[in-house]
């Protein structure tokens, strides 16, 4: 799967790694299975009004640009521009799973303000602009 994924991004100079990451170690996870982790001190965008995440298990990205999401030492988001357009190229796909997205125990969580930030850094500067908005 990683050599299909990396088909897709590597003319771009980004590369997702070939071994899982943040394996389950009781470590910032949760009863599910769940890890949590948070964007790094960098201002930017895609991250304002962000607090808290999840996912479970990854694949550490390499690549230009500025990591935006660090945990247990890997690089799980970066952020870059090319030409006209932005990048993001995140490591895990977990943080899309309904389980995350609904129920008291993961509350908490801003994926909902970190996906509307994401596609309204990500769609084009001139043309079907999303509005921004925050989550409460």
């Amino acid at each position: 799967m990683e050599e299909l994924a990396n088909k897709w991004i590597d003319d771009y100079g980004h590369a997702f790694g070939t071994s899982e990451i943040l394996p389950y170690d009781g470590n910032n996870w949760d009863a599910d299975g769940v890890h949590y982790f948070t964007p790094t001190a960098t201002a930017h965008p895609i991250t304002q009004n962000v607090d808290l995440l999840a996912g479970q298990g990854a694949a550490e990205v390499s690549g230009p640009g500025t990591n935006l999401i660090v945990s247990g030492g890997y690089n799980l988001g970066r952020v870059t521009s090319h030409g006209d357009g932005n990048i993001f190229v995140f490591g895990d796909e977990w943080i899309t799973y309904d389980a995350l997205w609904t129920g008291a125990a993961h509350e908490d969580l801003d994926i909902v303000q970190f996906l509307s930030n994401l596609f309204i850094w990500l769609s084009p500067a001139n043309e079907c602009k999303i509005p921004s908005v925050v989550i409460e």
